[in-house]
């Protein structure tokens, strides 16, 4: 009968030695694929970080626009305002100048009637501009 023979502490370490360079070449490159996938996941993230980013400016950009647009409707507006006011006052003051005329006009005894229609047309087409 023949009994296998053992192998040498040479044979073992090349086998030793083969063995571990596979297993080194199975550990980097799972490292290189764990890495390429992190790397991925970092490119991932940072594209939707300048995404947001462009659409917070975007969003900021409309809003200043939207704000000189009202600012300048609401500067129309408060111009209107004044020069309505300064009508209305001046509508105002005739009215009242017209009042005092005819007051006058019926505390002196009742004048003419010509005359008082004179009185108030001159007044109210000199306050009409």
């Amino acid at each position: 009968m023949v009994f296998p023979t053992r192998p040498t502490v040479a044979a073992h370490a090349a086998l030793a030695n083969k063995a571990c360079l596979y297993c080194a070449r199975l550990l980097l490159r799972r490292i290189l694929q764990e890495l390429a996938a992190r790397l991925q996941r970092i490119e991932n993230a940072l594209s939707g970080i300048s995404l947001d980013a462009e659409n917070g400016k975007m969003r900021a950009d409309n809003e200043a626009k939207s704000h000189l647009e009202l600012a300048g409707r609401l500067g129309a507006l408060e111009s209107k305002v004044v020069t309505d006011s300064k009508k209305a006052a001046e509508a105002e003051l005739q009215y009242r100048n017209v009042a005092r005329e005819g007051f006058q006009v019926v505390k002196q005894g009742g004048g003419s009637a010509a005359s008082t229609g004179a009185a108030t047309t001159n007044t109210a087409s000199s306050g009409e501009e």
